[in-house]
């Protein structure tokens, strides 16, 4: 008895072009991630070649080197000495520049300077900006030579005359103006509202120190430096009556007097 068995036999090649297929395209992801990896690699050094072009560019480089200053609001006597200052910087990169040494560098070597901000104009300029010293009062020296000095006590300038609206600070009775009194004289004045701080003249300071002035056709008597801020109040009130002196050094008992009359005040 035979038997016969049913159906073609199964072709060993049939699964080929799947697995053909399967392989090339794990290959092309295998070439597309080394691809990824290069280009990251290749991006990656140029941004470290990019970064270290600027490094030099900024740091480094003379392209961008302190090679101008601009300077605003000095007084035309510092000008010239606020520019040689920042000009120490020529040939520094404008990056490397310390804006805040520079500035405390200038108030320090310009008298005339209360003040200084420097910041970076590119690409070669260093911009300083000026504050300057405001003359509080005028003190002559022992040689002759008139010294300008502001409410913080520096003497920044030395001139010829005494400019207009600049009160001077001389002696009574021929008394030497001394250390003391010029500090007593610029107290004062520091202690006055700047409305009244501006109408003060003929500032005198006798030997025991004690300071008066002019504000117009008055005479105030200040007298020391203490309670100042009622001595304020009091000249302000006394100045109304417009007396030809008030005398405030001793402020319990404030005297105000026209001609050879006195009397204390009213109200």
């Amino acid at each position: 008895m035979s038997s016969r068995t049913s159906g073609r036999a199964r072709d060993p090649r049939a699964g080929a072009p799947d697995e053909r297929a399967t392989r090339e395209r794990f290959a092309q992801r295998a070439t597309d991630a080394r691809r990824q990896v290069r280009r990251r690699r290749l991006l990656a050094a140029l941004a470290v070649v990019i970064v270290g072009a600027l490094v030099w560019l900024l740091g480094f480089s003379s392209l961008l080197a302190v090679g101008d200053v601009e300077v605003t609001g000095a007084a035309d006597p510092d000008v010239t000495a606020v520019e040689d200052v920042a000009l120490e910087e020529s040939g520094t990169p404008l990056a490397r520049v310390d804006t805040d040494e520079l500035a405390d560098r200038l108030r320090e070597q310009v008298r005339g300077v209360a003040h200084a901000d420097v910041s970076r104009g590119w690409p070669q300029t260093l911009t300083v900006e000026i504050t300057p010293r405001e003359p509080a009062l005028a003190v002559t020296g022992e040689d002759g030579a008139i010294g300008l000095m502001d409410l913080e006590g520096v003497t920044f300038r030395s001139v010829d005359s005494v400019p207009e609206g600049v009160p001077e600070v001389t002696a009574e009775d021929g008394a030497e103006v001394t250390s003391d009194g010029v500090a007593a004289a610029r107290e004062m004045l520091a202690a006055l509202p700047d409305g009244l701080r501006g109408r003060v003249a003929d500032i005198r300071v006798d030997e025991a120190d004690q300071v008066s002035f002019a504000v117009g056709e008055t005479r105030v008597v200040w007298g020391d430096k203490s309670e100042s801020e009622r001595k304020v109040e009091l000249v302000q009130v006394l100045l109304e009556e417009d007396p030809a002196t008030i005398d405030v050094s001793a402020p319990d008992t404030p005297v105000t007097r026209d001609g050879e009359s006195s009397g204390e005040p009213q109200g």
